[in-house]
């Protein structure tokens, strides 16, 4: 088998795995770390511009793919809380006490 058959058989593979898994090859899964691998070491060749054009436009069609199936936060917010809005963002008012506004001096040790 070439080069581009190995190629296209590793895609064709990662791809199939996307469409009936519903997720991305894992790292941390024994039986998707040659897949994981492979797409890490490919989107190195790719940010690199080392992959030809064939290739190119079918990686960038499962980087797509990646992405739509990339794994959304539970606790992602569309609008955020009131609590984080820019108004709770400025540090509050302290109330300062008549008996915290005494002057008092710092404690020293005596050397002996």
């Amino acid at each position: 088998m070439t080069q581009d058959g190995l190629w296209l058989n590793h895609y064709e593979q990662v791809m199939a795995y996307m469409r009936t898994k519903g997720h991305r090859p894992s790292k941390h899964k024994e039986e998707d770390a040659q897949m994981f691998n492979w797409v890490k070491y490919n989107k190195k060749l790719y940010h690199r511009g080392l992959l030809d054009d064939a290739r190119k436009q079918k990686f960038e069609h499962l980087l797509a793919e990646c992405t739509r199936l990339r794994r959304i936060n539970q606790y992602a917010y569309v609008v955020p809380p009131k609590e984080f809005t820019t108004d709770a963002a400025k540090p509050a008012q302290c109330a300062v006490s008549s008996a915290s506004s005494e002057h008092r001096e710092p404690k020293t040790k005596e050397i002996k």
